[in-house]
């Protein structure tokens, strides 16, 4: 999987594992934990959805064009089995 691009809006702190900065105004935000398996971006898109709207456009964009893809298969039954098509 590809990384979040969450991150073109932040940078993570060489201080404290927990926290993030905001490359447009520089506010420091809590990442929930220090531990890579506690923390979450909730904060950080918050963040940019109610204080930088325009970035948080540009960044639902982004994460739209990653989810596309195609499409899921069609799996239909044909004597019992699945076939792929």
């Amino acid at each position: 999987m590809s990384r979040n691009p969450i991150w073109d809006y932040f940078t993570k702190s060489v201080t404290d594992a927990s926290k993030a900065k905001c490359t447009e105004c520089t506010k420091l935000l809590s990442l929930g934990g220090d531990k890579p398996g506690k923390r979450t971006v909730h904060g950080l898109k918050c963040h940019l959805e109610n204080c930088h709207q325009e970035l948080f456009v540009d960044h639902t964009t982004k994460l739209d064009k990653r989810n596309e893809g195609p499409p899921p298969s069609k799996k239909t039954e044909v004597g019992g089995a699945a076939e792929t098509y």
